[in-house]
C-alpha cells in the first residue's frame, strides 16, 4: 500500500478514519462508569495500549465491544486516509486467507508497477479503483449483516429450546446499557443481549439517575459493567427481543 501510494499510483486502500470527538467523549465516560481510567484515547496508540491492558480483564470483551461501537467503520477506498485502529499510515488487504477481491486488485496493481520497465500498464484507472472500492465495501457490509443475522437467529433458537425445558438455566451476565425503562444484559456464555424491564428489577421503586446513567433501587445500584444472574423469560423472534428476569 505504501509503495503504490507514495508513487502516486491509484490503490485500493483499507481505511479507518478517526472517530468523532463526541464519540470518544461518550466512550471515555462509559469506560469511567465501568471503573476504568482510559486516559487520552483520542490517540490511536494510547487506545491500543488501553485495550491491551484489559485483555485478561473479566470485562475485557465488553470494553472491546464499547470501543468498536464508538469507531467509524473501516472501508475500502481509493483515497489514502490511513487506518486509525491499527495506527498505520498506509494499509491494504494483500494476504487475506479467504482471498478477498481487494487483495487481487492490489496484487494486479503492484505487479504492473514492478513490471513497468517492461511496458506494463496499470490495470485500473483512479475512477475504476473508486468504483471497485465502493462495491467491495457494499458487498462486505451485506455479507457481515447476513452472517450476524444468521448467528443471532441460531442463538435465539438455542435459547427458545432452553426456555421449553422444565428447569430454566441461570446465566451469568453483564449490564451493557442502562435506560429509564430497564437495562440490557449480555449473556456472557453466548454473547447475546436481553432486556430486564424496570418492573422486573426490584420490588422497590426503581429510579433512573440520568446524570450517573444508573438505575437505583434503594441502596442497590445497577450500572454498566455490573455482573448479574438472569434467566430467559420470553423470546420474540419478530422483534428480535429477549426478555430476562433477574435472579
Amino acid at each position: 500500500a505504501g509503495e503504490l501510494c507514495q508513487n502516486g499510483i491509484p490503490a485500493i486502500n483499507r481505511i479507518h478514519e478517526p472517530p468523532k470527538q463526541v464519540k470518544i467523549e461518550e466512550l471515555t465516560m462509559q469506560l469511567i462508569s465501568m471503573g476504568y481510567r482510559p486516559g487520552n484515547i483520542q490517540n490511536a496508540k494510547n487506545l491500543s495500549a488501553f485495550l491491551k491492558s484489559v485483555e485478561d480483564d473479566p470485562l475485557g470483551h465488553h470494553v472491546r465491544v464499547a470501543v468498536l461501537r464508538s469507531m467509524n467503520r473501516a472501508v475500502y477506498s481509493a483515497k489514502q486516509a490511513g487506518h486509525f485502529g491499527l495506527a498505520k499510515k498506509f494499509y491494504g488487504h494483500f494476504t487475506s486467507p479467504i482471498r478477498r477481491y481487494p487483495d487481487l486488485v492490489l496484487h494486479r496493481q503492484l505487479e504492473a508497477w514492478l513490471e513497468r520497465s517492461q511496458g506494463s500498464r496499470q490495470p485500473y484507472s483512479k475512477n475504476e479503483v473508486e468504483n471497485v472500492a465502493a462495491n467491495c465495501s457494499m458487498t462486505e457490509r451485506n455479507a457481515e449483516e447476513a452472517e450476524k443475522s444468521l448467528i443471532e437467529i441460531k442463538k435465539y433458537r438455542f435459547l427458545e429450546a432452553e426456555l421449553k425445558k422444565k428447569k430454566r438455566k441461570v446465566y451469568e451476565g453483564v449490564v451493557t446499557t442502562v435506560a429509564n425503562f430497564g437495562m440490557f444484559v449480555e449473556l456472557t456464555e453466548i454473547q447475546v443481549d436481553g432486556m430486564v424491564h424496570v418492573s422486573k428489577i426490584s420490588d422497590q421503586f426503581v429510579r433512573y439517575n440520568r446524570a450517573k446513567r444508573v438505575l437505583e433501587a434503594g441502596r442497590d445500584v445497577f450500572k454498566v459493567g455490573r455482573k448479574v444472574r438472569v434467566t430467559v423469560a420470553s423470546i420474540d423472534f419478530a422483534k428480535r427481543r429477549i426478555d430476562l428476569n433477574l435472579e
